[in-house]
C-alpha cells in the first residue's frame, strides 16, 4: 500500500512478480512522489523495506549467494511509473527527479480523460504530454508513451519517445480477422449466413 492509502499496487503483487524473476515493473496510476518513494521501497532490497528471500525463481532457488543476488537484483530491477492522471502533472518534477525511477510512461487515454472528463481536448492533452516529456528529459528518465497505431510512431520518435507500445492484442487480433473476412468476402463487412 502507498502512504496515501490508495492502493497502487500491492507490495505482494509487486514482489511476486519480480520473485519469478522480473526485471521490472510498470506501476499504474503514479501521482505523487510519495507513490515513487513506495514503489521503490517495495522493488529495492537497498531501501531496508522489501521483504528478502534468495530461494525464489529470481534468486535461482537458493543456489545464489544471498549478498551477491540482492545486489543483482537491485541493480536489474527496473522501475517504471505510468503517468495517467491529472494530479501527477501538479508533482511530475518531483516524480521524475526520484532517483529509483528509470522511465516515465505516459498513458494518454487516461490522462485525456482525467484532464477533461467531459471528453478529451486534443490540444490540453498534447500540453500535459509536452511537460511530462520535458520533465522526464530534464532528469535523465527514459521516456515512454502508448501510440494507438502505428502511423503514430513517427511523431513519438520525434519527440524523443524512446519506449513506444503500439496497439493492442485486441485491435492486433480484430485488424486481422477483418484482413481474413476481405480475403474470404471481398469486403469485411458481410455477416455471417449460418451455411
Amino acid at each position: 500500500m502507498v502512504p496515501s492509502g490508495r492502493a497502487l499496487v500491492s507490495q505482494a503483487g509487486i514482489n511476486a512478480c519480480l520473485d519469478l524473476g522480473a526485471d521490472g515493473i510498470l506501476v499504474p496510476h503514479v501521482r505523487s512522489a510519495a507513490d515513487a518513494e513506495a514503489i521503490a521501497d517495495t522493488v529495492k532490497y537497498g531501501r531496508g523495506r522489501r521483504g528478502f528471500s534468495p530461494s525464489s525463481r529470481a534468486g535461482a532457488y537458493g543456489t545464489m549467494q544471498a549478498a551477491a543476488y540482492r545486489t543483482r537484483a537491485d541493480e536489474r530491477s527496473s522501475i517504471w511509473c505510468q503517468i495517467e492522471d491529472a494530479d501527477a502533472l501538479e508533482c511530475i518534477d518531483e516524480i521524475a527527479a526520484h532517483d529509483a525511477i528509470d522511465c516515465l510512461f505516459i498513458g494518454p487515454a487516461d490522462l485525456g480523460w482525467s484532464l477533461c472528463p467531459d471528453g478529451p481536448d486534443p490540444d490540453i492533452l498534447d500540453q500535459a504530454i509536452a511537460k511530462i516529456l520535458g520533465s522526464g528529459r530534464r532528469h535523465g528518465r527514459a521516456m515512454g508513451m502508448f501510440v494507438p497505431s502505428a502511423d503514430h510512431i513517427p511523431e513519438a520518435l520525434e519527440r524523443r519517445v524512446s519506449v513506444i507500445v503500439s496497439g493492442s492484442d485486441q485491435s492486433m487480433l480484430l485488424a486481422g480477422a477483418r484482413q481474413l473476412s476481405i480475403a474470404l468476402k471481398g469486403d469485411g463487412q458481410s455477416q455471417c449466413t449460418g451455411r
